[in-house]
């Protein structure tokens, strides 16, 4: 069983150094997309991920399209090789499970593509904020979407898709946070910057994945083939969360889909809208999950967390 570890990364050298050397100790293909912002700055200080990292790269923004575009660049160069099984993993994951693990699950379930999906709107009785408009980044725990999508101006979901949204960071966004601090204010900006969806169903779910080769070869033959949908999902919000998502579960492979990315990801304690640095307190619990992966990591700088991975769930 041929694995693919597809990373994208911004910062942390020297965990992701540690990361790599895992993978390649277990003869895992790894190819990294470093963005642009700080890529010069972490091959300088760490030489050895060179050799794994792409040549091109992206200026990569939170919540933006330019993920997809990243996320892109790696599933284009897993075309050029041999494997079952494609991880796409942020530079902050840690690989949880052993080299048999991953042998004896991903054998044993073949063909089987693993990606979180909740279909768009979401249906919850959740009552819609009105007092503010600007809630947290939307997350999911657990297989289950929490309150965010749910919030008045995402419409459950449905709103991260048809309405013109911004780079979140770009003056742009930021005028328009400015000039909307109302729920009044901000259901004028639905209605001004509305868009007619295209004619499919829209899911949304973890921006993380593990798919089979047949599933990356379908996003890349999908995304060649119908440049509307791509270029429509420039202006979508959270775009990572869902244009995979959208295009897995509106095609022939999607009976092959089981409702989860197999990460082990600890949203308790959130630190600036992302999950926090696990510790050794949850070794526990990422043993009795279903998580390949966990995250947030910085096992460089915690060694007691990774000497308690590799001696406990290894």
């Amino acid at each position: 069983m041929k694995h693919f570890i597809a990373i994208l990364a911004h910062k942390n050298g020297a965990h992701l150094e540690l990361l790599v050397k895992e993978c390649k100790k277990r003869n895992y293909v790894v190819r990294i997309h470093l963005d642009k912002k700080s890529r010069s700055k972490i091959l300088k200080k760490h030489p050895y991920l060179l050799p794994y990292t792409l040549e091109q790269s992206i200026d990569v923004s939170r919540g933006h399209f330019s993920i997809v575009e990243a996320s892109m660049l790696l599933l284009n160069a897993s075309n050029l090789e041999e494997f079952d099984y494609f991880h796409l993993i942020s530079g902050e994951d840690y690989i949880t499970k052993s080299e048999e693990e991953f042998e004896h699950f991903f054998t044993g379930n073949q063909g089987t593509n693993f990606i979180n999906n909740t279909q768009l709107p979401i249906e919850s009785e959740y009552p819609k904020v009105r007092s503010t408009i600007f809630s947290k980044y939307a997350t999911f725990k657990d297989r289950v979407p929490l309150t965010n999508y749910q919030h008045a101006f995402f419409k459950n979901g449905i709103g991260l898709v048809d309405t013109y949204h911004f780079r979140p960071s770009g003056l742009i966004s930021k005028v328009i946070k400015w000039t909307t601090p109302t729920y009044q204010l901000r259901q004028f900006y639905l209605k001004l910057f509305k868009r007619k969806l295209p004619k499919k169903e829209f899911y949304a779910g973890s921006a993380w994945f593990s798919v089979t080769k047949d599933m990356t070869l379908h996003f890349s033959e999908q995304t060649q083939d119908t440049p509307s949908l791509y270029a429509y999902f420039r202006n979508v919000l959270f775009p990572d969360e869902i244009y995979f998502h959208t295009i897995a579960l509106n095609s022939s492979l999607k009976e092959t889909i089981i409702n989860s990315d197999l990460r082990y990801i600890n949203w308790d304690k959130p630190v600036q809208e992302g999950p926090g640095l696990l510790t050794v307190e949850d070794i526990y619990e990422i043993k009795k999950s279903n998580g390949f992966f966990a995250r947030k990591c910085d096992l460089a700088n915690n060694t007691k967390l990774k000497e308690q991975i590799e001696n406990e769930l290894f």
